[in-house]
Parts: structure tokens; sequence; C-alpha cells
């Protein structure tokens, strides 16, 4: 399973965004919830409206990850995730959008790998760091 921070680095300059790539390259199962889009899209507008992007290109990514399958990642249902989803969010103080990867994982029994150093740093310690893994790390 991967998030959006990890697709991040498939198409934008980031820090890990080789060991991202790797990720492409490897005999995973790469899964992501159906909100995995609708994340990226969100990232791009914010590559945009930080001017580290032209608002074309983000256009044309867009029209390019309209079939995940491309990227060979599985689009997962959240709505059977998500009473499990909040349930996570509320335990653990993360996001709705971030519990419904973490559901799904467990749903799968597959770990998350992630770039979200916020995420993987709160989950660290708990009954969940299992579940999640860092992108460099895998």
């Amino acid at each position: 399973m991967v998030d959006a921070s990890v697709a991040a680095g498939w198409f934008f300059p980031e820090v890990y965004s080789e060991s991202a790539r790797q990720l492409l390259n490897e005999p995973y199962r790469l899964i992501a919830p159906d909100l995995f889009l609708h994340e990226l899209g969100n990232i791009a507008w914010k590559k945009v409206r930080h001017r580290e992007m032209a608002s074309t290109q983000a256009v044309q990514l867009m029209r390019d990850l309209r079939d995940l399958s491309m990227l060979q990642i599985r689009a997962a249902t959240s709505v059977a995730v998500a009473e499990q989803a909040l349930e996570i969010s509320m335990r653990y103080d993360r996001s709705f959008y971030d519990s419904l990867y973490l559901a799904l994982a467990l749903e799968e029994q597959l770990p998350l790998i992630t770039a979200d150093r916020k995420l993987y740093n709160a989950l660290q310690g708990t009954d969940l760091s299992f579940t999640i893994l860092w992108v460099e790390r895998v």
C-alpha cells in the first residue's frame, strides 16, 4: 500500500523521490484508497499555488492519472473501511484521510508505505507502528 505522499515523489522532486520511484520497479502489490487521485490533485494544486509547477502541467498530470492502472496501482473503495478509519482517527488523533489508508492497510494485511513524516512519527510506539513503513526504509 502506498499513500499520496509517496506518489508525490514519483511526479515531483522530493528528498525521497528515488526511494519512491524504486517502488514502481519492485514486485509490490500497490494498493491505495479511491481518494488517492484526489489527494494527488490537491498536491498538484499546492505545487501550482506555490509556483513550483505550471498549471498546464498540473492539468496534464491529472489527465494522465485518470487511470491508476498505468501506475500498476489498484484503487480500493474506501467505503468498506470508513467506520474503522473513523475509529483509528479518533484513537490516534490522525486525520480521517490518513486513517483511511491505515484502515485499508489493516484490511488488506499490507504495510502502508508513507513519506508523511508527521504520520509516520505519530504512530511509532503504538500498536499500529507495524502497519506503517518509511519510504526510504522499504
